[in-house]
């Protein structure tokens, strides 16, 4: 009896500068898939109505012609052949049989990264930085909302996703290799782990004396952390955490135990724990002993 495989597509979402495009360009390199992306068509949408791309978002709430453009658009590839790749806001949403995977950000290296874009032809001109992250996340709200009341979805919800990774301070290579080796297991209904995130973008909140130094990493010790915000903060495995610096590991596990304003402790939510487990000085020794600079600080009123 020949039992015919199901093709399993890639659909890519994610923050945005967080190099969607780039890393379904890599993995369709890699994996010799064709490569789909929505953004080129939004864009040109955007360039033939004079618009910018958070113009264009607005624009579209109330002109629901051209997000079905782009949706019948997605809902075609259902019927595509080859395997493909694709670089979409909807697309996991639409593509029935996909590995579903979104990419993460720090918001100010994602406006580092779009400012100097320069095929970003739609993008609104601005030359600070700060100011620029607030617009990205400003449009990355509005096209949430809009998404979620026409289709009653949340794309920021990380749950609707099989493999999540924070391309903030990693390479296009180490991440696209990352992903075809979890792609690959999760092809084989093998378990994967699914957030993903460098080393060095967790904050310690356990002074560098008490971490047990020089051990070697392992990707199956259990690394937990908590999300205030975008920034992710290590509750257990600073242990792990540290051998992973030391050996240069580009991108390592993590479970999230909770976020912002859930309980990490009853009657004790994320905000309120790091606000009394962190300070200054524990990223200063961190980085002192590991030898390298944070990207970012995190954006608490810490208990120095």
């Amino acid at each position: 009896m020949n039992i015919q495989m199901v093709k399993l597509d890639i659909t890519i979402t994610g923050d945005l500068g967080s190099g969607k495009s780039t890393v379904a360009k890599a993995l369709c390199q890699m994996l010799n898939f064709k490569y789909f992306s929505t953004g080129g068509i939004q864009r040109q949408i955007g360039r033939e109505q004079g618009m910018n791309t958070l113009e264009l978002n607005y624009f579209a709430e109330k002109n629901l012609d051209i997000d079905k453009y782009i949706d019948d658009f997605v809902i075609r590839l259902n019927d595509e052949e080859e395997s493909f790749a694709i670089d979409s806001r909807m697309a996991w949403h639409f593509i029935r049989n996909s590995f579903k995977i979104y990419l993460t950000v720090n918001p100010i290296v994602a406006a580092k990264r779009v400012m100097a874009d320069c095929h970003r032809d739609s993008e609104q001109v601005m030359e600070d930085v700060y100011e620029k992250s607030l617009n990205l996340l400003e449009r990355r709200a509005a096209e949430d909302k809009r998404f979620k009341s026409i289709y009653g979805v949340d794309c920021g919800d990380l749950n609707n996703y099989d493999l999540v990774v924070d391309t903030t301070n990693s390479s296009v290579e180490d991440i696209s290799k990352l992903i075809v080796r979890q792609f690959t297991a999760f092809s084989n209904k093998a378990a994967i782990n699914k957030h993903w995130v460098s080393p060095t973008m967790l904050y310690p909140t356990k002074p560098a004396e008490q971490v047990v130094h020089g051990i070697v990493y392992s990707e199956s010790a259990v690394i937990e952390t908590v999300l205030l915000g975008s920034e992710s903060f290590i509750i257990n495995g600073h242990d792990n955490v540290s051998a992973a610096l030391v050996n240069k590991v580009p991108l390592i596990p993590v479970v999230i135990l909770a976020k912002d304003d859930e309980e990490i402790h009853p009657g004790e939510p994320v905000s309120k724990y790091i606000k009394s487990a962190f300070n200054l000085n524990l990223l200063s020794e961190w980085e002192t002993v590991h030898g390298f600079q944070f990207v970012t600080y995190p954006k608490v009123t810490p208990n120095s």
